[in-house]
Order: structure tokens, then C-alpha cells, then sequence
């Protein structure tokens, strides 16, 4: 699962994939832990969907720019 650092890596999958999913998480959430194996079986269920993550405290530009606290 490829996990997104940046806006320019962002926005550059955005610009090559058709379908992209991505999965906005942090490491204390609960949740996200929770959903994390049903997010990864869903991308090798769907191998023509570009599925990725992003950490909302590595990658705070991207999260901001999708309005994601």
C-alpha cells in the first residue's frame, strides 16, 4: 500500500490514475486501525483503482487541501 507524503505526490496520482481511493488515517486512531485490513483486501480486490494512504500528521498539506482533521 503506498502511502503519500506530500502534495506533490499527490496531486501527481491524481494527474496519472483514473480511480483513486485513499484512506486519511492517524496512528492513535482506533478506527483507522480497525479498517486498515478491509482497506488493503479492497485494493487487491480492485487492482485497476489506485488505493493509497495518507497520514493526517505526515502529510498535513494534503489533508488540509482535502478538508481532513
Amino acid at each position: 500500500m503506498h502511502e503519500i507524503t506530500t502534495l506533490d505526490e499527490f496531486n501527481k496520482i491524481l494527474t496519472t490514475h483514473s480511480a483513486v481511493v485513499v484512506d486519511f488515517f492517524a496512528d492513535w486512531c482506533m478506527p483507522c486501525k480497525q479498517i486498515a485490513p478491509y482497506f488493503k483486501e479492497l485494493s487487491s480486490q480492485y487492482p485497476n483503482i489506485f488505493f493509497c494512504k495518507v497520514n493526517i500528521e505526515n502529510g498535513d498539506e494534503v489533508a488540509s487541501m482535502c478538508e481532513v482533521s
